[in-house]
């Protein structure tokens, strides 16, 4: 798992300081045998950015369509975790 470069947390305990979502996906739906990976991977940063904190179920049903475009029926599998911003810590 990696984190855009330069990107801090921007929260003290690694809480996330506005809306988004972590996706964990197989090679299957980046790449096939006349799809390059570098591709596979831009188009689902792509997805991920435009609709970070977003439905998961609309996430991965939008990340699914890049798995369609590799070319191939290799196993394809998605995983989308969205969260809602920090809110103040109360104690």
């Amino acid at each position: 798992m990696g984190r855009g470069r330069g990107a801090g947390s921007g929260a003290p305990g690694g809480r996330p300081p506005r809306a988004g979502s972590i996706v964990l996906l197989t090679d299957g739906v980046v790449e096939g045998p006349s799809f390059p990976i570098d591709v596979g991977l831009a188009r689902v940063a792509r997805v991920v950015r435009e609709a970070a904190g977003g439905d998961p179920d609309e996430i991965a049903g939008e990340i699914m369509k890049v798995a369609d475009s590799t070319g191939h029926a290799d196993d394809a599998a998605v995983l989308v975790l969205s969260h809602d911003a920090a809110g103040p810590r109360t104690w």
